[in-house]
């Protein structure tokens, strides 16, 4: 608006120059001085307006430009600013990233170790029960071996005392009739029933102890002739009293026609210390069961007994739970 005005002002200025008074006459000199010292006015004022509508040009683009750079700093502030505060928002969520990550390796790793150790307990814990089975495995068999044969020597010995007496009885029994004339019959015992057996005694044991029953896999036929009971096997010419026969005779019996074969003094039964079946148990084992009842009673466990005397934890067991 300024330098509007200003070059209005020049123009008017310089056009009052040409503008003739009409009442001053002026000769051709005095007019061409004039209109020379005019064009050297407007050279003038035309420099002086160049220069100061230069300066005020200069002015306005230096105002203008520092104007812009103010906004653009202002601006640049504003999205270096932004740029800076997003950037920070990244870094903390790759950082979180980051311990979210290092927290789940650890945790895995943690996990890793725990699997690798049950592993390697499941691994030794599978070791352990194949060296037990084997071990229970091969006792089974020593102590069914052990019992077949117990069981064979004592059917044997029980069968050749069978076979003793009956042999005895009936050499010492007297041939012809007696004084009333009817042939003479030996004595007979009533049928009684059949008592306890070392397999009822054995099962009733393992029922009262609640373990588990070992008797199954085996053949128990041939045990249910053993008594428990203590009997002491005696030479049947110690039992059977000499025959004589006649009215006096201390065997015969007029009442019933027969013959008493049995002294009632002799036969005695010792009192019950242990069963005939444990004095014989396992073929040759008798020390050992005796073994095992002293280091019981010393106090030893099962395992060390089994260990000192190279037997089965089992057949131990079993040795120490009839004894008691």
């Amino acid at each position: 608006m300024e330098i509007t005005l200003l070059v209005i002002g020049v123009i008017i200025f310089i056009a009052s120059f040409f503008i003739k008074d009409r009442k001053a006459v002026k000769s051709e000199r005095d007019i061409e001085e004039e209109q020379r010292q005019i064009r050297k006015l407007m050279e003038h004022e035309l420099d002086d307006m160049k220069s100061r509508v230069n300066d005020a040009t200069d002015e306005t683009v230096e105002y203008a430009m520092e104007k812009a750079e103010r906004s653009l700093e202002k601006l640049s502030n504003e999205k270096i600013m932004a740029v800076s505060d997003y950037s920070n928002m990244v870094m903390e969520e790759i950082d979180k990233n980051h311990k979210e990550v290092m927290f789940l390796y650890d945790m895995l790793s943690d996990k890793q170790v725990d699997v690798n150790n049950s592993a390697r307990k499941v691994e030794a814990t599978v070791r352990e029960a194949e060296n037990f089975s084997n071990e229970a495995i091969s006792s089974t068999e020593e102590f069914r071996k052990n019992l077949d044969d117990y069981s064979n020597r004592k059917l044997e010995e029980v069968r050749q005392a069978a076979e003793s007496v009956t042999d005895s009885v009936t050499a010492a029994a007297p041939a012809g009739y007696d004084e009333a004339g009817r042939p003479y019959a030996p004595y007979v015992p009533p049928r009684v029933d059949r008592p306890m057996t070392a397999i009822d005694m054995l099962k009733a044991r393992q029922s009262e102890a609640d373990i588990k029953p070992v008797f199954n896999t085996l053949n128990t036929d041939s045990f249910k002739s053993i008594e428990a009971s203590e009997v002491t096997l005696m030479n049947p010419e110690d039992v059977l009293r000499p025959m004589t026969f006649g009215e006096n005779g201390s065997g015969f019996d007029s009442a019933t026609g027969m013959v008493d074969t049995i002294q009632d003094d002799v036969v005695q039964q010792e009192p019950k210390k242990q069963s005939s079946f444990m004095k014989g148990f396992g073929s040759g084992k008798a020390n050992n069961n005796q073994k095992i009842i002293e280091l019981h009673e010393q106090g030893k466990s099962t395992v060390e007994i089994a260990k000192e005397l190279n037997l089965g934890v089992g057949e131990v067991k079993l040795v120490i739970d009839l004894f008691k």
